[in-house]
C-alpha cells in the first residue's frame, strides 16, 4: 500500500501552543493574585478596604481568561493590552494606596512636631519649613523610606508598561507582562506564608483549593501544591 508520512507539527501549531500556555498562566496568576487581595492579605500595608475595593476592580475569571485568550492570532493583539491595563491599574491603586499611607503618616509626624514647639495655637496648613530641623529630617526620612519600601515592590506602573510597549512580538509581550504578573503573585505568595505563620488562618489552604480546582479545569495530570511553572517566564 502507500506509505503515509508522519505529518510533523507546523511551526504555527508550536507557536500557538506557546501562546496559549503564557496565556493561561498569566490568567491563572491574575486570578490567584485577585484571591489573595480579596483574602485581605497584606491588607496592613494598605489603607482600609483598599486590597478589597482592587479585587472587586478586577474582571472575573471568565473575563481575565477573554482577555488573554482572545488573540492568539498575531493580528488581534487586543487582549495582550486589556491584561496590560489591568496589570497597570493594579499598580497604580498599589501605588495611591501607599500615597495615601505616606500622606496620613507624614501629616500625623507634622502636627506632633508644630504642637512641640509650643509657639501658640497651631496653624493650618502646616508647612516643612515651619518645623525645627530634625523634625525636618524626620519627615524627609519617612518619605524616602516609603519610595524605596514602593520601588521594592516592583510595581512602577509606567516603566514596565512603557517597556512592554517597546517589544515586538506578542509572545515577548506576553512573556514581559506574565514575568510582572508573576512576581506579585509570588510576593503575595510569600506574604499569605508569613500571615499564615502568625494567624490561625488558612490562607495557604484556600489558595491551594483554588489551584486544585484549576487542576481539574485543565484536566492535567499536576500534583496539588506544585501550582505554577514559573519557567515559563525563564526561557
Amino acid at each position: 500500500g502507500p506509505v503515509r508520512l508522519r505529518s510533523q507539527p507546523s511551526s504555527v501549531n508550536k507557536n500557538e501552543e506557546r501562546l496559549a500556555l503564557l496565556q493561561n498562566q498569566i490568567s491563572t496568576d491574575f486570578r490567584l493574585l485577585k484571591t489573595m487581595y480579596e483574602l485581605g492579605i497584606w491588607a496592613h500595608e494598605m489603607p482600609p478596604n483598599a486590597l478589597e475595593n482592587l479585587a472587586m476592580a478586577m474582571p472575573d475569571d471568565d473575563d481575565l481568561m477573554m482577555t488573554t485568550t482572545s488573540h492568539t492570532n498575531n493580528n488581534n493583539s487586543n487582549g495582550i493590552w486589556q491584561a496590560a491595563q489591568v496589570w497597570q491599574s493594579l499598580c497604580l491603586t498599589i501605588q495611591a494606596g501607599r500615597q495615601q499611607l505616606l500622606n496620613s503618616d507624614r501629616n500625623e509626624l507634622m502636627v506632633e512636631a508644630a504642637t512641640k514647639t509650643g509657639s501658640g495655637p497651631l496653624k493650618l496648613p502646616i508647612h516643612l519649613e515651619d518645623l525645627d530641623v530634625p523634625s525636618r529630617w524626620r519627615v524627609q526620612e519617612l518619605e524616602t523610606k516609603a519610595e524605596q519600601d514602593f520601588s521594592e515592590l516592583r510595581l512602577d506602573p509606567t516603566l514596565d508598561f512603557l517597556a512592554l510597549l517597546s517589544l515586538d512580538t506578542l509572545e515577548e509581550q506576553l512573556q514581559w507582562l506574565g514575568e510582572m504578573v508573576a512576581r506579585e503573585r509570588r510576593r503575595m505568595e510569600q506574604a499569605a506564608l508569613e500571615y499564615t505563620a502568625t494567624s490561625s488562618g488558612s490562607i495557604m489552604h484556600e489558595l491551594e483549593n483554588e489551584d486544585t480546582l484549576e487542576l481539574q479545569e485543565q484536566g492535567t495530570g499536576a500534583q496539588k501544591g506544585a501550582w505554577f511553572d514559573d519557567n515559563l517566564w525563564l526561557n
